[in-house]
């Protein structure tokens, strides 16, 4: 059996206390050298933290966001966005703050 070329694992979701109907979702995405992802955005703010490899992000009506291993970056709420690896397999952080139990991820019609 194949595996997928980008997977997402939620490591922790959970309330935020200090800011009531708001919730945290720290996550770890893998993804395959040479893959290009799917329009979408998120519902809250994203800050991904790169952990192995690189990626280019490509954010609608903004610049292209380049990021390697150690670098981090904010992506904001319902901004449209995908990802685009080189030649390595890549794995970063994703960390979302939203309102609670909304999803996580919407596609983007592009």
């Amino acid at each position: 059996m194949d595996k997928s070329p980008a997977t997402f694992t939620v490591l922790i979701k959970t309330e935020l206390t200090g800011t009531p109907g708001r919730e945290i979702r720290v996550g770890l995405a893998e993804v395959a050298p040479n893959f290009t992802g799917s329009p979408h955005h998120h519902v809250g703010d994203e800050v991904v933290c790169m952990l192995e490899g690189s990626i280019t992000f490509t954010l609608d009506g903004k610049p292209d966001v380049a990021l390697k291993a150690g670098e981090t970056c904010h992506i904001p709420a319902k901004q449209a966005h995908f990802g685009k690896t080189g030649s390595e397999a890549v794995k970063f952080l994703s960390i979302q703050v939203q309102e609670t139990g909304s999803p996580g991820i919407s596609r983007t019609a592009g």
